[in-house]
């Protein structure tokens, strides 16, 4: 077991679940912001202020691919099914690219840079933060946006889906934490 995290340096380290350093992954030039794991644990996905997404390989502890398109990076998220990764920037896009680096789609959601993603179990949709207030239910295949939650009188700075993947948690600036039914049938 395992986990991640991005420093202010621009490193991306991998440590055990004991506490014990494994690998530090360099690459980014500036800090980083959002750190992602696919679900089968062999590919770490990070976002930069330096504009970038990086995929980076756990077994062969090297870079995968370079994502550039953005300006700063302040979200990531892997796809269930582990071939489809989402970055946020403070550009107010929301991109799908594929773990080679190949840019699927780019989708502007909101009026405010996106500070936070989760993806849904259902492998087409996520969940989407931003600094104008709200968090959106979109399909990842046409960024359509099936709702919006406006629970929030400040900035969305994260989320998390809750176990039962039918309801996700929102953090905000304005010193609240929310939970909501995104209102999907998975």
């Amino acid at each position: 077991m395992h986990f991640v995290v991005g420093l202010l340096d621009g490193e991306v380290r991998l440590y055990h679940v004991d506490g014990t350093l494994v690998h530090t992954f360099k690459g980014h030039t500036c800090l980083v912001w959002a750190v992602a794991v696919t679900p089968d644990g062999q590919h770490i996905i990070s976002g930069s202020e330096d504009k970038l997404v990086k995929v980076w390989s756990v077994a062969s502890k090297s870079l995968v691919s370079t994502c550039a398109g953005h300006t700063a990076v302040k979200a990531v998220a892997a796809m269930p099914d582990g071939q489809r990764i989402l970055s946020g920037s403070v550009d107010m896009t929301v991109r799908v690219w594929l773990l080679d680096g190949t840019l699927k789609n780019t989708f502007r959601l909101h009026t405010g840079g996106v500070n936070a993603l989760v993806a849904l179990p259902d492998n087409q949709h996520a969940l989407s933060g931003s600094r104008d207030k709200t968090v959106k239910l979109f399909n990842v295949n046409d960024g359509a946006v099936l709702r919006t939650f406006t629970h929030h009188t400040s900035f969305v700075y994260c989320l998390a889906l809750l176990p039962d993947g039918l309801r996700f948690v929102s953090g905000s600036y304005d010193k609240t934490a929310r939970i909501a039914y995104h209102g999907l049938a998975l």
